[in-house]
């Protein structure tokens, strides 16, 4: 999914870091400068919210799981920026341009985990 992620992100522009999981994420944002994370709610070791507390940076989540499964277990706040998988490469530069807009930051570097 990292790849996939990555791949249409790239080609609609953007700079995009790959990093495997919640602790390399947090060693890649030290050395770049971010502007956006695009995680996972549901990881090992560093959950998505977790790491996007950590990294105090705009975020992006996704996952598998429903939405109501998401809320049931308070795993995101309300108004986080959330898209569902399976989703298709229009949904997703257009849930990243939005998140974007909110936050109301022009996109240098984008970071996957």
């Amino acid at each position: 999914m990292r790849r996939y992620v990555a791949t249409v992100l790239r080609g609609a522009g953007y700079r995009v870091l790959v990093a495997d999981g919640g602790p390399e994420a947090i060693e890649v944002a030290r050395q770049e400068q971010v502007d956006l994370l695009v995680t996972d709610v549901v990881m090992p070791k560093i959950s998505g919210p977790e790491l996007a507390e950590r990294l105090d940076l705009p975020v992006l989540f996704m996952s598998g799981y429903t939405g109501d499964l998401i809320e049931q277990h308070e795993l995101l706040q309300a108004g986080m920026a959330y898209i569902q998988k399976p989703f298709t490469a229009d949904d997703l530069r257009a849930k990243v341009r939005e998140t974007l807009d909110q936050a109301e930051t022009e996109p240098a570097l984008i970071l996957v985990s």
